[in-house]
């Protein structure tokens, strides 16, 4: 898609976040999954997205979707470069926040429940802008609609669509060219399928995930929103690991800083990708790292510049 609400000339998946562009942290998160093969279904700003995911995913196919027809279509367009047997998993470019836990939790119920598709569902706070999941009397997904297509009576549900699902690339193969585009944009909508795998008799199940893991960046507010996400991420788990932060929200990470056990990083730090900071090392305040690496021990700043390349022993 194009990303208007955005207001950048920068196609969406390549806004930063945490020091990458979105797309790596998707990219990064199917990696871990371990798949036999990665897709990336590319659109609008193809020429400027390919050289950062042949970065990423160096080993992903890459396709191009012309036109840009919806999600159905995209991933009917991806299709030709899939398996023939196998369980595609369906991410979004603009969604980081996934954890690779609840992925593999989405496919070990598909697995056991023998589905055709399983949906990956959230209760939002503010439901108004995802597609909400209807359920059969038996509490099993039966459709899925759409946002702008939500009747009154479906308003006050919170149980919504992040657009995630596992399939069976049979069923995929078999159903994606039943779907019919919607009349009002000429798009095919991938979330069609639900209900034509149970006018099959098909089984669909469903997994719900926090509402976090659901959260996309469609203007700079949300993307904004999705930095201090990741950035309470980063520092929490570096809290875990015995990093020392005497004013946690003060320090800005990228999503590969590696800070060893016993080290403190004092307030106002900012880092940049590719930094690694040794076990017992300071960096003193309103500091900013990028491409360096502080050994064991040692002490930086406060006030300190450390550009690509610097090694401080």
């Amino acid at each position: 898609g194009r990303g208007t609400r955005m207001r950048s000339d920068l196609p969406k998946v390549l806004h930063p976040l945490a020091g990458f562009p979105l797309i790596h942290h998707v990219l990064r998160t199917a990696a871990a999954l371990g798949p036999e093969r990665t897709v990336v279904v590319l659109g609008h700003g193809a020429e400027r997205v390919r050289p950062v995911v042949e970065r990423s995913a160096p080993d992903a196919a890459v396709v191009v979707q012309e036109p840009q027809l919806g999600t159905g279509h995209a991933v009917q367009v991806g299709l030709d470069a899939v398996p023939e047997r196998g369980t595609p998993l369906v991410l979004y470019g603009d969604t980081p926040l996934l954890r690779v836990s609840t992925l593999a939790r989405l496919l070990e119920v598909h697995r056991s429940e023998g589905a055709a598709l399983t949906l990956l569902a959230i209760r939002p706070v503010d439901p108004g802008a995802y597609g909400r999941i209807v359920l059969d009397d038996a509490g099993r997904p039966s459709a899925i609609v759409e946002a702008r297509h939500v009747p009154p009576e479906l308003l006050a549900s919170n149980l919504c669509n992040s657009g995630v699902l596992a399939a069976e690339i049979d069923v995929l193969r078999r159903l994606l060219p039943r779907i019919r585009p919607h009349p009002q944009k000429g798009e095919y909508y991938l979330t069609d399928l639900v209900a034509l795998a149970r006018a099959e008799g098909l089984g669909v199940a469903m997994v719900e995930a926090d509402a976090e893991e659901g959260l996309g960046a469609n203007s700079q507010a949300e993307l904004a929103d999705l930095e201090a996400r990741v950035q309470a991420r980063l520092r929490h788990a570096a809290m875990e690991r015995g990093v020392i932060l005497p004013a946690p929200g003060t320090v800005h990470f990228a999503l590969d800083t590696e800070v060893a056990p016993g080290a403190r990083i004092e307030p106002y730090v900012v880092f940049g990708p590719g930094v690694r900071v040794g076990e017992g090392a300071v960096v003193r305040s309103f500091s900013h790292l990028e491409g360096a690496e502080v050994a064991a021990g040692a002490e930086v700043g406060p006030f300190a510049r450390l550009r690509p390349g610097a090694r401080i022993g």
